[in-house]
């Protein structure tokens, strides 16, 4: 089902286009905050519910060819508010040290991914080193930045952490 159908099935079967929305963006959504809030499962939960429902309140004003990134870019702004929030509570997102755990959200997200895009066998090999890529640059651009030093902080420790487990992050 393309996402022009879906926005269009809201008024015919808005149960079933709910599910399909969350089946198709939920995953992308927690994906994009998760990088502002690593260790805050909860709050990944309530963006991803919260993008659903940008969805639904403006499904006939979107355009479904840009829709993708209407999820990425609400995602993040809702994650960025969120920050703000807990940085003002003296609640900055610390990175949880439980392996285990990290594994199975990382693991969640890179599957959700590959049943939105359906990953070819070389991406599926490639993913931790784009995974690894994409966190080196994260901590670089956090760095020497006064405002982001609790940021730079947390992404410097996943980066040791992405290190650590490198060999655990293939997705099969």
């Amino acid at each position: 089902m393309t996402d022009a159908q879906l926005l269009q099935m809201p008024d015919a079967k808005p149960e079933q286009a709910l599910k399909l929305l969350s089946e198709r963006y939920s995953p992308l959504a927690a994906a994009i905050a998760g990088r502002v809030l690593p260790g805050r499962p909860m709050d990944l939960e309530e963006i991803a519910a919260d993008v659903l429902i940008r969805i639904w309140q403006k499904r006939t004003e979107l355009n479904p060819e840009t829709l993708r990134g209407f999820v990425i870019t609400t995602a993040r702004n809702l994650a960025i508010d969120r920050y703000r929030v807990l940085r003002r509570q003296n609640e900055v997102p610390l990175f949880d040290r439980d392996q285990e755990a990290w594994l199975e959200i990382y693991r969640n997200i890179m599957l959700g991914y590959d049943s939105v895009v359906k990953l070819s066998e070389e991406e599926r090999r490639i993913i931790p080193y784009v995974v690894l890529a994409n966190q080196l640059l994260c901590t670089a651009w956090f760095a020497g930045q006064e405002k982001y030093a609790a940021l730079y902080e947390t992404n410097k420790a996943m980066t040791r952490w992405l290190l650590d487990v490198f060999e655990q992050l293939a997705i099969q």
